[in-house]
């Protein structure tokens, strides 16, 4: 029997439809985890990079990294799925 995916795997695999819908259920302040998950890296990646001070929107906490959403996505040159899901919702709902 094979084991589940490693956190170091489980990002890479997973679907772009999962990982919308992933983002789009995120708070606007992010964990290290879940920037990792937008991010498709691995947290010890993105807090290295966090640290280097190529995140922006990273700002640290005592020992611990929050992510603003918004700036991670921009820096990918990517919308809030959430804002996606509302407008189409919107557009829907006007017809």
């Amino acid at each position: 029997m094979s084991e589940p995916p490693s956190e170091e795997q489980a990002p890479e695999q997973m679907t772009a439809q999962r990982w919308r819908a992933a983002v789009a259920a995120m708070p606007p302040l992010l964990k290290t985890s879940e920037a990792a998950l937008v991010l498709r890296m691995t947290e010890r990646t993105v807090q290295r990079l966090a640290g280097e001070g190529h995140i922006s929107g990273a700002s640290r906490l005592g020992k611990e990294w929050r992510f603003s959403k918004t700036d991670l996505l921009a820096q990918l040159g990517i919308r809030d799925p959430a804002e996606e899901e509302f407008r189409e919702q919107g557009e829907a709902g006007e017809q």
